[in-house]
């Protein structure tokens, strides 16, 4: 799966027939407005002659129309799981915005975070308050202390600033494959290094900067792999959500952070461009690709047998904790039947890819052999639509949808439901 992005390579090109390319540090995302057809409204004409007993029958009539509905229900439309499925779409919201759809944060920077920036400086000082600074400096001065006695540099807001310059001011220069002899060569190293701080000291501090109390640490057993950095990262990532708000269409994707050296969650992802590094699950804004809450991968827990059932949906919702009226875009790794009823009652929708293998999927979307070219076929629940459309010769591509309600597709030469349009 590719890194921040709604469809995987495979399934890309079964719908277009083509490659989609690598491109895995950006989210490649086209955000699509929702418009709204004010002149289309559902009007409902109601008999005010109309008395109890006629309303009554009518109600044993539309009951006794659902069971025998049900009784002769399409086999092709019931799922594994007996869910009964219809073929064509069970309601209308005749181009109104749902109410699970009505976003209650306005979207984009707070004014708690517009109150407080003036200067670049302010900006990056909201994500590195003083709590943060606060849990470096003692923790990497009391390790300092520890370990080189006398001997050691005291650490404070100055000296931690520089150090985050340098390291800063690497990443501009693009300088990930430079030595720290060369950074700081005096014939061929950038001269800005050497005015920030001396080789010797920068290194001092590369070897003792510490994100927790290590000796009390080494004095504990603990199972959680992410603990020496525990803290402070939780405390960083809650502040996310406070600078900014997303816009209505929100993405969950998983992120691989380049990273060779030495970790106990590093992961191997030959599919993607650093291979080796740290994954993090991720909910981004998808037009402004804005970070607003970011969990890591830790692999299997220390000690268990098995890997975690339900990752993806767990996941999901975890990420998703704060929001309302967004729409939530992933992928198959995470798309469930179930995932879309839940965040549907915490009033989010989803739209994403399915793998075809869930038990939810009616046989008829599985039937894509003999079907001509770029032909779609629906399945509807009361909020839900699937639709598997053949993109390739026998092969089609599953998607499911709590955001859509209709069949609609396009009129291009590949007639692309809807759903896939909107990614």
């Amino acid at each position: 799966m590719s890194s921040l992005r709604f469809l995987c390579d495979e399934e890309i090109e079964d719908v277009f027939g083509e490659s989609s390319g690598d491109n895995d540090s950006n989210f490649g995302y086209d955000n699509t407005e929702l418009v709204l057809n004010e002149d289309e409204d559902l009007d409902y004409l109601l008999s005010d002659d109309t008395d109890r007993s006629d309303s009554d029958e009518n109600q044993s009539q539309n009951e006794e129309y659902e069971e025998n509905n049900n009784e002769i229900a399409d086999p092709l439309f019931i799922s594994k799981d007996g869910r009964i499925w219809n073929s064509e779409p069970t309601s209308n919201q005749s181009g109104r915005i749902r109410s699970e759809n009505i976003i209650t944060l306005p979207p984009g920077v707070t004014r708690y975070a517009k109150s407080r920036i003036d200067t670049p400086k302010d900006a990056f000082l909201l994500y590195f308050p003083k709590q943060i600074e606060k849990i470096i400096i003692e923790n990497s001065n009391a390790f300092g202390q520890a370990k080189y006695g006398l001997q050691h540099i005291e650490i404070d807001s100055n000296l931690l600033y520089a150090y985050i310059g340098v390291l800063i001011l690497a990443g501009v220069y693009r300088s990930n494959n430079e030595t720290t002899d060369e950074l700081f060569d005096e014939d061929n190293g950038r001269p800005i290094f050497r005015a920030i701080m001396p080789q010797k000291t920068f290194r001092y501090l590369n070897s003792i900067i510490r994100f927790d109390n290590t000796m009390s640490r080494r004095q504990q057993s603990s199972s959680d792999k992410f603990e020496p950095i525990r803290d402070l990262f939780e405390k960083w990532n809650n502040l996310l959500p406070n600078f900014y708000n997303p816009y209505e269409s929100v993405t969950v994707d998983e992120q691989l952070l380049g990273f060779r050296g030495k970790c106990p969650f590093r992961q191997y992802m030959p599919s993607k461009p650093a291979k080796y590094g740290l994954k993090f699950w991720m909910l981004v804004c998808s037009k402004t690709y804005y970070v607003w809450r970011i969990q890591p991968y830790l692999g299997k827990p220390i000690g268990a047998l098995t890997s975690e059932r339900n990752q993806g949906q767990r996941v999901v919702l975890d990420l998703v904790d704060g929001l309302k009226g967004h729409n939530v875009t992933i992928d198959n790794f995470f798309s469930s039947h179930e995932l879309g009823q839940i965040l549907f009652a915490k009033g989010l929708t989803m739209v994403g890819t399915m793998r075809k293998n869930k038990r939810s999927i009616p046989p008829k979307l599985l039937e894509c052999r003999k079907l001509p070219l770029y032909t779609s076929t629906f399945a509807f629940t009361e909020n839900t639509v699937l639709v598997s459309y053949v993109g390739r010769k026998n092969k089609c591509t599953i998607l499911q949808s709590t955001f859509h309600d209709s069949n609609d597709v396009g009129c291009g030469p590949k007639k692309l439901p809807a759903i896939i349009d909107y990614l």
